[in-house]
């Protein structure tokens, strides 16, 4: 490229800047560099959210891999399960819905009952991460003893060594008839979730299978190094005749998939709604271009007479959108990383404002991360590098299109005619 074609450029942005009342180039600049660190921001943010609560659903309920028992007299020798390659545990499990009451009152409640191993906390670390104690502790060890969630305990007045009674549709211990069982609660958990903490309750498999299930309808749940990697496991297990026989092979995928698509289709929708502002921020540029070039006739018709072709002329427009979209979009890149990164501090400087002016009306407090607004300790983020990239591109590519599409008219320019008429 010549280089007289980017001092012409630069020349223009540094006229256009002294020009009295032109704020045109100013806004263009900062529509790119809100549109961007908008768009950075939020996608960020919901990154995190979505990667939190898969995670969360994965760690907690379903597993990266699981078996599902195909009937009642499913069985499976667990030697062939055991030394898996990548498998970091595995254990049985199960999950069903059952009423429950606290003896209190008639009310009756639905629980989401998970049954697990008694040392689930030594075996499965990742489970343990999520699965926080907020009082008593995370002990199963007794038939009858219970984990409740933080959200359930507040809803109903419960504390440790409270009784919660699960009702039992049917098993060798209850004869087939409906009963009540009287649970003690030993541990009280907070997920992070309200969705697991006012409804989800955990027992051990001992007090699963005496009460409410058979020996052969118990799950295997896999957890591997890398749960996108599941493919491997899932063709690993269909090479086991007896796998296959008596099990059906599920990933995490397919226990979340409507949650996991529901997500996505939130996120992108989020992400076009934001990228409004990219055709807003263009369409401004097409129209100060546009007008740039017909205030330019006489300098077009010039350069055109001193041998500049109409490509030579429509690049050095093409060029000075791009230096716009390159400031706007790198300034954008960097403000949205640093509010990702930063999120919960500005949250926190929020809170202590909106606290310190509320102090002066006697209208007490409030805490962001209180259950009033969010459910969450602290606001989850994640940034992909790829994403970062095609907003920079897109910002830049829609400054770019539009310069395109407003220097067309430059080819029509007929130098002697503008002379003519001079």
């Amino acid at each position: 490229m010549n280089n007289w074609i980017i001092f012409t450029s630069l020349r223009h942005l540094k006229t256009k800047r002294k020009e009295k009342g032109d704020t045109s180039t100013f806004l263009s600049v900062i529509g790119i560099l809100s549109g961007v660190m908008t768009m950075i921001t939020v996608i960020g943010v919901m990154n995190g959210f979505q990667g939190s609560n898969i995670d969360k659903r994965v760690e907690i309920g379903s597993g990266h891999v699981a078996l599902e028992p195909i009937s009642n007299n499913s069985s499976i020798n667990i030697n062939l399960l055991t030394n898996l390659k990548n498998v970091k545990s595995f254990y049985k499990s199960s999950e069903f819905v059952t009423a429950a009451s606290d003896g209190r009152d008639s009310e009756i409640i639905g629980l989401q009952v998970n049954s697990l191993p008694q040392n689930i906390y030594k075996i499965d670390e990742s489970f343990k991460s999520w699965v926080k104690i907020h009082s008593g502790s995370f002990n199963i060890n007794s038939d009858n003893s219970i984990i409740i969630g933080k959200s359930l305990a507040y809803s109903r007045h419960l504390s440790i060594g409270d009784k919660i009674n699960l009702i039992a549709f049917g098993s060798k211990e209850t004869k087939f008839s409906p009963k009540e069982i009287e649970y003690t609660i030993s541990g009280i958990f907070r997920s992070g979730s309200i969705e697991y903490d006012e409804r989800l309750v955990f027992i051990s498999n001992e007090s699963a299978e005496r009460y409410f299930i058979s020996e052969n309808e118990f799950m295997y749940k896999f957890k591997i190094e890398n749960r996108n990697r599941y493919q491997s496991l899932v063709n690993t297990l269909s090479g086991i005749p007896e796998v296959l026989d008596n099990y059906t092979i599920k990933s995490w995928k397919d226990y979340n998939t409507s949650y996991y698509n529901a997500l996505k289709n939130e996120k992108d929708l989020m992400t076009i709604l934001i990228g409004l502002i990219f055709l807003v921020v263009g369409i401004n540029i097409y129209n100060s271009l546009r007008r740039s070039v017909y205030m330019r006739f006489e300098e077009i018709s010039v350069l055109k007479t001193l041998g500049a072709t109409s490509f030579d002329i429509r690049v050095i427009f093409i060029l000075e959108s791009f230096f716009i979209g390159f400031v706007g979009a790198t300034l954008g890149v960097f403000l949205g990383l640093w509010i990702v990164n930063n999120i919960n501090y500005i949250f926190e400087i929020l809170e202590n404002i909106v606290n310190f002016v509320f102090s002066f009306t006697n209208g007490g407090s409030i805490s962001f991360y209180g259950p009033q607004f969010f459910y969450l300790n602290t606001v989850p983020v994640e940034v992909y590098l790829n994403e970062s990239i095609l907003v920079y591109l897109s910002a830049v590519g829609t400054s770019i299109i539009a310069a395109y599409a407003a220097s067309k008219r430059i080819s029509e320019i007929r130098p002697g005619e503008v002379i003519r008429n001079e």
